[in-house]
């Protein structure tokens, strides 16, 4: 008998050590996923700062875009553009920008028919990468617009559909997790497990907690009996949503919990301040750069205060867009250092995140990346529509005297794309297929919107939107301007010839004016025919080694737009033509072959001498929205101080972008009442900083 029990100790404590074994084998499998997923699909958080939280229509909704890298928690270097969009009370989009950002900063504006309804609507913005998590994953925030002409007509509030989030369930039954704060230092775990989940588990499982996509813990944790406690200190976790995370001796992903840390407290970005002025009064708001602060990009907004609260960027990013919109609505215009760890915990429940998939994870399922992100370039999309199977060549011309040319290859779905320099020059972008089909081009913003619908609200107005509209109607009667150009923020590159340096550059300024261009092939072109045929006009060039013509027909040009007519070319009058650049050899961009290639630059460079070409696409396209000045006026002497033109303005102060000062000033108008300044950005260290001050012009 004690041999038979010694037997079976023996192979209890040989099963316990194999089970022991497995999952710090296990855990470490996860942490090894876990950042290689993590790493190769990063979360970008966009945050948009808007002047104000209501508008009048005919009014500018003046914004700065914030991109974060949220694992990081600094400026994202992931993309250069946002797209932000105003969606209307049916979830349907009224404006569109695409928003250049440079070191994680950008900003734009809304120029607001006067036209607009009265209701509520929403800015919703993201990235090219933050598509491939749409209609979620993006940054979205409400605000209402009040037509001047008609405040007291209804007011239209959109109703979205509920989406009721996915309870935590148990993915193996037989274990069960509770957290309990213990003040603000700790956290106490309760691993609740049943006897067959120790028996089928060897009395283990994994630990893993992180926040942002940043590891805190990962460890195995023992299993004594029913209940195990295990205590969390609190300094070993990042501030902000941590995720606790279960998962069995196998693996297997369990159940989760989120709570949160708070973070340090910051000290305030502005310095003392008065809190009383008087009308048209210079002011000027110091700014705290003790300890060598400094602050990149800092959003400085002034206007009424209304008694609401919103999210600034410091907050906003605790939750970013990884947790939906939804939680961010429940906690604006909440003071999150007020408020309690366990009452912060309590509002996450069955909140799930957007961005860590555990299935996705451990690659039991797959990450479909359709959109890439646009670091240096922005992306044209398209699809080939009635054109056979894959691999089909579609062609892009930028037409001018230095015309650019690119070729794409559809995929699987005939679908097709091309990069372009980001700037604010307006293009035109010729766009065809190589052999046959049609080209449907892409918006480039995301046609994913959550479904919704809209409801009349009888709610009356609020008195001071009365006061608003009439302050923008006495400043258009009096003409006062709140906005001006403020020219490009691009340097933009002489473009090349796609071909290079051609064999023949023949400048028709240089000889004696002849009447045709077959004259202009014959006399001036050595080795470049144009000749007339029964089926239409040819041209072609000698292949420079076998001194032949190439097979396969000469590709023609008419100001770098591929056209495939020769007699478009022949029809052309000389004297409207600029110069002739003849390629003689073979030339390759990519894969894509040419044997030879005739380019005629007009002198307009506008390809306006020859028709388009079939089942071409002729666009005019700009990558990104040119950015406006806000106006402000300033009473720096007498003559201006006692103008009789009034001062209504509904927004005091704009100012998207301020660097490395230490104060700036504005003039008070006047409008007598609260006002509150707010101040989002970066700092020199790239973290986010937020502040907001309370003032009276009396």
């Amino acid at each position: 008998m004690i041999k038979v029990k010694c037997h079976k100790i023996l192979f209890i404590v040989i099963f316990l050590t194999t089970a022991q074994i497995l999952v710090s084998g296990q855990a470490r499998f996860i942490g090894k996923d876990f950042i290689s997923y993590c790493s190769s699909f990063p979360w970008e958080d966009v945050f948009i700062q808007t002047d104000r939280e209501k508008y009048i229509a005919g009014e500018n909704i003046w914004f700065g875009a914030y991109v974060f890298d949220r694992q990081k928690m600094k400026p994202s270097i992931l993309s250069s553009i946002v797209y932000v969009e105003l969606l209307n009370y049916d979830n349907r989009p009224v404006l569109q920008r695409r928003v250049f950002i440079r070191d994680g900063f950008g900003s734009g504006q809304f120029s607001l028919p006067d036209t607009l309804s009265s209701g509520s609507y929403n800015i919703r913005a993201y990235t090219a990468w933050m598509k491939n998590y749409m209609p979620g994953g993006c940054f979205s925030k409400d605000i209402s617009i009040y037509n001047a002409v008609n405040i007291n007509s209804s007011f239209k509030k959109p109703v979205k559909h509920d989406v009721v989030s996915d309870p935590i369930i148990l993915k193996n039954q037989g274990l069960e997790l509770k957290t309990t704060e213990r003040g603000n230092a700790s956290i106490e775990l309760k691993f609740i497990a049943s006897g067959e989940y120790r028996e089928a588990n060897g009395d283990v499982c994994n630990l893993f907690i992180h926040t942002r996509g940043n590891i805190n813990i990962s460890e195995t944790v023992s299993l004594s009996g029913e209940v195990t406690t295990r205590i969390i200190n609190k300094k070993m976790l990042l501030p902000g949503i941590n995720s606790i995370d279960v998962f069995d001796a196998h693996g297997r992903h369990i159940t989760e919990k989120l709570v949160f840390t708070p973070s340090p407290d910051r000290p305030a970005i502005i310095r003392g301040i008065n809190s009383e002025f008087v009308k048209r009064q210079n002011i000027s708001v110091d700014l705290d750069v003790s300890d060598n602060r400094k602050y990149e990009n800092l959003s400085v907004s002034i206007t009424p205060f209304t008694g609401e609260n919103n999210l600034n960027l410091e907050n906003f990013l605790v939750f970013g867009n990884e947790f939906g919109p939804d939680i961010l609505k429940v906690f604006a215009g909440k003071d999150l250092s007020k408020l309690s760890p366990g009452a912060i915990d309590s509002m996450l429940t069955g909140v799930k995140s957007n961005w860590i998939n555990w299935d996705m994870v451990s690659g039991r399922s797959v990450f479909t990346i359709k959109y890439l992100p646009e670091i240096s370039e922005h992306f044209i999309s398209g699809k080939l529509v009635n054109a056979p199977g894959r691999g089909n060549y579609v062609l892009m011309s930028i037409p001018g005297k230095d015309a650019s040319f690119q070729y794409a290859v559809t995929n699987n779905n005939n679908e097709f794309s091309f990069g372009i320099p980001i700037d604010d020059s307006l293009k035109e972008i010729i766009i065809q297929p190589d052999d046959e089909g049609i080209i449907n081009l892409n918006s480039g913003f995301s046609e994913e919107y959550s479904s919704s619908g809209s409801i009349q609200d009888t709610s009356s107005v609020p008195r001071y939107i009365w006061d608003w509209s009439s302050n923008l109607q006495v400043q258009k009667i009096y003409g006062v301007v709140c906005a001006e150009n403020s020219g490009s923020q691009y340097d933009v590159s002489k473009q090349l010839r796609f071909y290079g340096k051609p064999d023949i550059e023949l400048i028709l300024a240089d000889y004696i004016k002849l009447p045709v261009m077959e004259e202009v092939f014959f006399e001036l072109l050595p080795g470049t025919f144009l000749k007339k045929r029964k089926t239409g006009y040819e041209i072609y060039v000698i292949d420079p080694v076998t001194r032949l013509p190439y097979d396969y027909p000469t590709s023609l040009f008419i100001d770098g737009i591929r056209i495939d007519d020769a007699g478009q070319i022949a029809e052309i009058d000389p004297e409207t033509v600029e110069r002739i650049d003849v390629v003689k050899e073979r030339y390759f961009i990519g894969d894509y072959l040419f044997h030879g290639i005739v380019n005629v630059i007009t002198k307009k460079g506008d390809f306006s001498a020859a028709a388009l070409p079939a089942n071409a696409v002729r666009t005019y396209y700009r990558v990104i929205d040119p950015v406006l000045h806000f106006i402000s006026p300033e009473y720096g002497d007498a003559g201006k101080e006692a103008s009789r033109i009034p001062d209504f303005r509904n927004t005091l102060l704009w100012m998207p972008s301020l660097k490395n000062k230490s104060s700036f000033d504005f003039w008070s108008s006047d409008v007598q009442g609260n006002y509150i300044i707010k101040i989002n950005g970066i700092a020199s260290d790239g973290s986010p900083v937020s502040d907001e001050k309370l003032i009276m012009i009396k």
